[in-house]
């Protein structure tokens, strides 16, 4: 009897570290959040579920989660950093005057890249100092004919980034972490 009841002690504590441990991680570090719209095809698809890491270091080409204005999360990839200066010629990235590739696009399908993915724009057309100021990010999604992005409403704060999507989770047949 003794050592049943010493089992069940043993499992209950496990069970208390599975749980603190779980809701530590839920509150502090990963956050679920579920895709809306269809700006990031076909990388992202609206209903998909993402687990978001909060303490990632954002880093060009991540895709992140952040608040907009209405405190709505809102997924997009990061493009530009502080400090860099950006434009698009005949859909060709080029950042601090450096031809830059874009490799997310790769797996387009030929259908999906036909025509121009990005219209051609300058930073200088968006933001009067023609950078990206400190402490910001310039982000598209990758729907580029359909995204409405920091081509239209400029930088975001490093402030409103929840954190970077680490893995996609559900449906089950999209279970990838490949972005």
């Amino acid at each position: 009897m003794k050592q049943w009841k010493r089992k069940r002690e043993w499992a209950r504590a496990y069970f208390v570290l599975f749980l603190a441990s779980f809701i530590f991680l839920r509150l502090f570090i990963f956050v679920p959040i579920t895709i809306q719209g269809d700006s990031m095809l076909p990388t992202l698809q609206s209903g998909d579920v993402t687990l978001v890491n909060r303490l990632a270091k954002i880093q060009r080409f991540d895709t992140i989660v952040f608040n907009d204005g209405d405190s709505q999360p809102v997924v997009k990839r990061v493009i530009g950093l502080p400090g860099d200066r950006l434009h698009y010629q005949n859909d060709q990235l080029f950042i601090n005057e450096r031809k830059i590739n874009e490799f997310y696009f790769n797996t387009f399908t030929q259908e999906e890249a036909s025509g121009l993915r990005t219209s051609d724009f300058s930073l200088q057309e968006i933001l009067p100092e023609g950078e990206v100021p400190s402490n910001e990010y310039f982000v598209l999604g990758d729907n580029r004919r359909f995204s409405y992005d920091s081509r239209f409403y400029g930088t975001i704060s490093s402030e409103a980034i929840i954190g970077e999507v680490q893995v996609i989770f559900y449906p089950f047949d999209r279970f990838t972490s490949d972005f």
